[in-house]
């Protein structure tokens, strides 16, 4: 079949990245052909073109010089140089290894494609500014064609801010799918109760591979690569009490300390002293610490595949129930902690052999579901 998916815009998120990756490998893997859907409204080709040219002008110009652009010129010349530059490492990678349909979903046509499927990661959590109906797959209209999900995410537990008339024009655009799945267990209770629909949980894609398959990216990156050894620090959303409890466990467990996220997001600082890391260096982090301290969903997801012990601090303002959920399916919950209440924590003894079982029988699970609504 040819499969098109459409998630989240790549930009400098890790984990958006990786689980657009891993989703169109396995897709691809199963013997379909399998693009990712293009946001921009021009062709994909130019689209990648016009960020490239964007990085190779700023690379052109003195540090001194993008310095006084960033905190001159305004907002709408600003914003794509920022977000060129600090994803220039991101859409490297996206470059090479996901595949984009040329064409801008506008231009699509009725037999471009057999399948849609929708996901992974957080694209059906409203926010105002940036909803999106397409996420939904309202374009494809009448299209005689499959439409499903895989491991969609509302974000949080509820959708008490979609407005009404949302909630309702959902509901009958996902009465058009063949199969839905989310990624969090509250969106069961979210697709039946406020949608009217039945979907049944399927584990993050970036589960779907295995640490093997993430060295292998590893290896085939051709610059050098830092070498960390100790705790990894992934922490989103830094404070005092975050720091005591990386200082507390790097005493406890007699390791040195790291950090492996970029400031993307602090706009008090110039673009390039926010440049994310290359993907395959954030993947190469979690395989050399020797344990992690987090807030972030996927990096909670990458600690399990590889098999690291490690701490996951609740964030409730970006939605406590994508840990939860993930978390209960490895009875993994005494890895959540609460920022409020660390004084006593240490990091946890997991057992990963008890793990990976559990993850054997959500990975069949999940490639059943795959198998049986990609056919034609």
């Amino acid at each position: 079949m040819n499969v098109a998916i459409i998630t989240l815009q790549p930009y400098a998120n890790m984990g958006g990245v990786l689980q657009a990756y891993a989703l169109q490998k396995v897709v691809k893997d199963m013997g379909h052909k399998c693009y990712q859907l293009c946001w921009w409204t021009i062709p994909y080709p130019k689209a990648k073109l016009l960020q490239q040219s964007l990085v190779q002008c700023m690379n052109l110009l003195p540090k001194g010089v993008q310095k006084w652009m960033y905190y001159r010129l305004p907002d709408a010349i600003n914003r794509p140089l920022s977000k060129a530059v600090i994803s220039k490492n991101t859409y490297q990678f996206i470059y090479k290894y996901v595949s984009y349909y040329p064409k801008p979903i506008s231009k699509l046509l009725a037999t471009d494609f057999d399948a849609f499927i929708t996901g992974s990661d957080q694209l059906w959590r409203y926010f105002e500014r940036t909803f999106d109906w397409r996420t939904f797959l309202d374009f494809t209209q009448d299209w005689d064609v499959t439409r499903l999900s895989y491991a969609a995410s509302f974000g949080k537990d509820n959708i008490d801010d979609y407005p009404k008339a949302y909630k309702e024009e959902v509901k009958v655009l996902l009465k058009k799918y063949k199969a839905i799945s989310v990624r969090e267990k509250s969106g069961i209770a979210i697709c039946k109760d406020d949608l009217g629909v039945n979907a049944i949980q399927l584990i993050d894609p970036t589960l779907l591979l295995m640490a093997d398959d993430y060295r292998k990216l590893v290896a085939a990156y051709k610059k050098t690569l830092t070498t960390y050894k100790g705790l990894m620090c992934y922490v989103l959303d830094e404070s005092e009490s975050v720091n005591k409890l990386v200082e507390k466990i790097s005493n406890a467990k007699g390791l040195e300390s790291f950090h492996t996220n970029s400031n993307i997001d602090d706009k008090s600082l110039p673009p390039f002293e926010r440049i994310q890391m290359p993907v395959e260096q954030w993947l190469k982090s979690f395989d050399d610490a020797d344990c992690v301290i987090t807030d972030s969903f996927h990096a909670c997801v990458f600690s399990i595949i590889f098999h690291k012990p490690f701490l996951v601090i609740g964030n409730k303002q970006r939605g406590m129930a994508r840990f939860e959920s993930l978390l209960e399916l490895f009875d993994l919950q005494y890895c959540l902690v609460d920022e409020d209440q660390i004084d006593n924590v240490q990091m946890p003894v997991i057992d990963y052999a008890a793990v990976g079982t559990k993850l054997r029988t959500l990975q069949v699970a999940a490639f059943e579901y795959l198998k049986n609504n990609l056919i034609k």
